[in-house]
Parts: C-alpha cells; sequence; structure tokens
C-alpha cells in the first residue's frame, strides 16, 4: 500500500513542484529527464509541461511527472518525464528527441513494459481510461486487475456517457461529478485507445520497439494534489487522497507485473 495519505500527498506535491511546466528550458538544460532503476519497467510522462502541437500550445497534464517519479522510485524501475516546456509534443510526433531517449532506455535496461502516463479531466466520466491499442499494443500483459485490486471497477464502454459542457462549449469544473466516477475503469474508450489514430508513445513502443506498453489516463480527482486557480483553468482544486493512494497502489503494483 502506498504512504497514508498526508504523506503520499506531500511527497508528490514536491515532486510536482521541482518541474517548471511553464518555462523553455535554459542554455544547457533539458526539457525532461529520467530515472535508471534495476526493474524492466519504464514509466513515462510525456505531457507534464506545456508543450506544443501543430503550432497551438497545449497545457500540461499536472501531477503526470510526480506520479511517475514516486512509482519508479517505490518500485525500483525506470522513468522519463517532462520537466520544462517545449516545442515538442512526444505522443504526437512519429520522432524526436524524447522518443529517441526512450527507445535508448527500453535498449540499454532491458526495458520490457512502457507505462506512458497522461491526464484527463472529470468531465469524462472515468477515473482510469487504459489504452492498449485493442490488446495490440500490451501483448501478453495484463494490464487490468492491478485497478481492479486497488478498488477500480471496469465498466463498458458504451455505458460512459458523453464528455460534461458548459453552454459556448467551456468544459466543467474539474471537480463536477468526480467522486461518482472517480473509481470507474475502462479499456479502449474510442478517445483514449492509445494510438490507434495518433502517433503515441503507446504506439511507437509497440510497433516500433516490440515490447508491451500501455496508456494510463487519469482523471483530475485521481492524481492533483492541489491546483491553484489560474487564468487558464479558473478553480482551485484538490483531489481525492483515496483516489490518488489507489492509482499510485495501482501503477506501483503494475510495475511490478513482468
Amino acid at each position: 500500500m502506498a504512504e497514508n495519505h498526508r504523506e503520499l500527498l506531500a511527497f508528490l506535491l514536491d515532486l510536482e513542484s521541482r518541474i517548471s511546466p511553464l518555462r523553455y528550458p535554459e542554455s544547457g538544460q533539458s526539457w525532461f529527464e529520467t530515472i535508471v532503476g534495476d526493474g524492466d519497467v519504464l514509466l513515462s510522462a510525456p505531457h507534464a509541461c506545456r508543450h506544443m502541437r501543430d503550432g497551438a500550445e497545449k497545457m500540461g497534464e499536472e501531477y503526470t511527472a510526480a506520479l511517475v517519479q514516486y512509482v519508479a522510485h517505490a518500485t525500483g524501475n525506470s522513468a522519463i518525464f517532462t520537466c520544462r516546456k517545449s516545442d515538442e509534443d512526444p505522443n504526437w510526433l512519429a520522432t524526436g528527441e524524447y522518443k529517441s531517449m526512450l527507445a535508448q532506455l527500453v535498449r540499454d535496461y532491458g526495458i520490457r513494459l512502457v507505462v506512458d502516463l497522461h491526464g484527463m479531466t472529470n468531465r469524462h466520466h472515468m477515473g482510469i481510461a487504459l489504452g492498449t491499442i485493442y490488446g495490440a499494443a500490451s501483448k501478453d500483459v495484463d494490464v487490468v486487475p492491478p485497478f481492479l485490486r486497488h478498488g477500480f471497477e471496469r465498466v463498458a464502454v458504451d455505458t460512459v456517457a458523453p464528455p460534461l459542457e458548459l453552454p459556448g462549449g467551456i468544459q466543467q469544473s474539474p471537480g463536477t461529478g468526480a467522486e461518482r466516477h472517480g473509481f470507474t475503469l475502462v479499456v479502449d474508450h474510442p478517445r483514449f485507445t492509445g494510438g490507434v489514430r495518433n502517433q503515441t508513445v503507446t504506439r511507437f513502443v509497440s510497433e516500433q520497439l516490440g515490447i508491451a506498453a500501455v496508456q494510463v489516463e487519469i482523471a483530475s480527482v485521481n492524481r492533483i494534489v492541489h491546483r491553484a486557480s489560474t487564468t487558464d483553468w479558473p478553480f482551485e482544486y484538490r483531489g481525492n487522497p483515496t483516489g490518488i493512494s489507489a492509482t499510485v497502489d495501482a501503477l506501483s503494483e503494475l510495475a511490478g507485473v513482468i
């Protein structure tokens, strides 16, 4: 089990504070970091900081860097995560610096499974969405049981309601409906397949590197310890400590299945 909620949240908050999601790297700095462990699982967070996609700036997916660092250290595995703003979107471009380093880590350290973490808002009515490209990416690794053993309940894709929106297309507060769906688990939702149509990290690992991979989309309620109100997202927000702890425990177990 993860540490008690207070200690875990403080640890994640500290890890998140060490990255600079809104700033480009200065001279001599990289926009991503790596952790090398003894295990054969690599945790990835390619969207932890702001990044560019087709000329448009995309918001970072908060606490994904903190989560991969925490789980990597807790399980003795490796990690790669963005730590500063970048003009590269590793989950969109077919090639790039991030994917090149990821491939090097896989080759050099005998990695057999890549767990690629992402963040989604609570408006999707899902607590966790696993993308396996309909099983093609996860290969012979059963990625579902670790989440079920830590309190998540799998539901059929066709039972998930459409995303919530406010008039004018403004997204709902990240707290909307969170307690109701925070422990809902969906596999290969059409919006979160892991890479059927896009050049994702999961697709790259599966097709180009030939090992198992899974994309893990985590709702705000299960990853964000605290976020102050900003101009981009005008809501102060705190996730559910129980959900965050369960997510950490499930990811930690998943990192030990190989």
